[in-house]
């Protein structure tokens, strides 16, 4: 409704990036209700006495809350999933490649490397691509009409995993790990 809006607007900033502040926050979450709260709390731990939240602060707290919690959060949900030796694998690996966008050659290519000698074979690369995709840790990038169209499963329940697609890291991934946007 317009006054909740107006009782957003109060505290935080009007926008950022050229984005409201809630499409700029959505962006940096799943969009779960446990995302969000766990977003207020890191606001309030950083800001108590505030009473009205800078783009800066709004902004320091998004990177706070990427790099303690959505990192952290994206390694329980792949527990139980994927093998644990491969969980602990993945920030260095998206590190390493240490771009937005890559392909699942790049993707085993670099878990390969990481491991030296484990035998990982592209199947598993794929497998753990098939949950990040599920979990919407990772999108796809598909190209219709000449128009890049980026699709995360959270947004999309209907979205399909294909690995001859470009995969691309969720906006909280790239912060917490401090990859380039």
């Amino acid at each position: 409704s317009e006054r909740e809006e107006e009782c957003w607007l109060d505290i935080l900033p009007n926008k950022i990036k050229n984005k409201s502040s809630w499409d700029y926050l959505i962006q940096n979450t799943l969009l779960k209700p446990r995302d969000l709260l766990q977003f207020f709390t890191v606001l309030q731990n950083l800001f108590p006495d505030k009473q009205r939240i800078s783009v800066e602060e709004f902004k320091r707290a998004i990177k706070r809350y990427s790099t303690e919690y959505f990192i952290e959060e994206m390694k329980n949900e792949l527990a139980g999933f994927i093998e644990d030796k491969y969980i602990k694998l993945l920030t260095p690996v998206f590190s390493r490649i240490g771009n937005n966008a890559f392909f699942e050659k790049d993707f085993f290519d670099t878990f390969k490397d990481i491991m030296k000698d484990e035998e990982f074979k592209l199947n598993d690369a794929r497998n753990i691509l098939f949950k990040l995709f599920e979990n919407s840790y990772i999108g796809q990038v598909v190209f219709s009409n000449g128009k890049k169209n980026v699709f995360f499963k959270y947004r999309n329940p209907n979205a399909h995993f294909d690995n001859n697609l470009k995969f691309i890291l969720h906006t909280g991934i790239l912060r917490g790990l401090n990859i380039r946007l």
